[in-house]
């Protein structure tokens, strides 16, 4: 029985999809997302 490989590919994030992320986040982490102590440590950093 062959098994199906599947491949994932990280490529860079574009511009025009930060919004969307931004959003997705704002979502999932709630209003008290800029409190938690992981974003004091990304504040006025670029993203990895």
């Amino acid at each position: 029985m062959a098994r199906e490989v599947l491949m994932t590919e990280i490529v860079a994030e574009k511009w025009e999809e930060v919004a969307a992320r931004e959003a997705l986040l704002d979502l999932c982490m709630g209003p008290a997302r800029f409190e938690k102590s992981s974003e004091r440590l990304r504040e006025g950093r670029l993203p990895a």
